[in-house]
């Protein structure tokens, strides 16, 4: 699964986000925060990338800093920052495949509230989110206690209503409410203190679901 990958300011800090659907993203902090919080910030958006693979846009959030310069960054900056955040993923990646990951430096944009106005002026915003919130609470409620795949989510919602409809739009403002969780299938664990080849085996990334580990692995895992 690829994914975007973006940051924004608020009224406090810059903070990095994931999104399984920007248009929602883009409906949160221009139409919904803005009217309801104060805190909502100053409709600063960075754009770092719209298909980051799964596990790597994981890791850039979870690396993420806000820093006091990145008031004044521009898009060359941006770029070099999200080149040092996945430099140790395309390592690894086989040399035949690395230029296919160039894209991800390309897509970076720059986004204010005129753009985010533009992109969903032809929606009947209170009817969609509305109608979005229902979907939200429903999927919420379906995935109580419980870490599907992308496929498991789907098959859930048919059998609860019927129909699985844009789910990923759901589950985005579900994550934006805070009340779902994006995450990678494979996670890498901390190192330990141990010698030789045990050492090894303890940094394999294992299954966050049972924990066994991985003999292999995509990038968008």
């Amino acid at each position: 699964m690829r994914i975007a990958v973006y940051a924004t300011r608020t009224s406090e800090k810059w903070e990095c986000y994931l999104s399984l659907d920007m248009r929602v993203d883009l409906q949160w902090w221009y139409g919904v925060k803005r009217s309801t919080d104060e805190k909502a910030g100053s409709g600063v958006l960075v754009l770092l990338s719209t298909q980051v693979p799964l596990g790597w846009a994981v890791s850039i959030q979870e690396r993420f800093r806000s820093l006091q310069d990145m008031d004044q960054w521009g898009k060359s900056d941006w770029q070099k920052y999200l080149y040092q955040n996945l430099s140790s993923f395309l390592l690894h990646e086989p040399e035949g495949s690395r230029s296919q990951w160039s894209v991800l430096f390309k897509e970076i944009q720059m986004l204010d509230g005129s753009y985010a106005n533009y992109s969903i002026v032809n929606r009947n915003e209170d009817e969609d989110w509305g109608l979005l919130m229902q979907q939200a609470e429903l999927l919420i409620q379906c995935m109580a206690g419980r870490a599907l795949l992308a496929g498991e989510v789907e098959a859930l919602l048919a059998e609860v209503s019927g129909d699985t409809g844009d789910w990923r739009s759901a589950a985005q403002l579900g994550i934006l409410l805070g009340r779902l969780r994006l995450e990678a299938g494979l996670a890498q664990p901390a190192p330990r203190s141990a010698p030789g080849w045990l050492r090894r085996r303890a940094m394999a990334p294992r299954c966050r679901r049972c924990g066994s580990e991985a003999r292999s692995r995509t990038a968008c895992a």
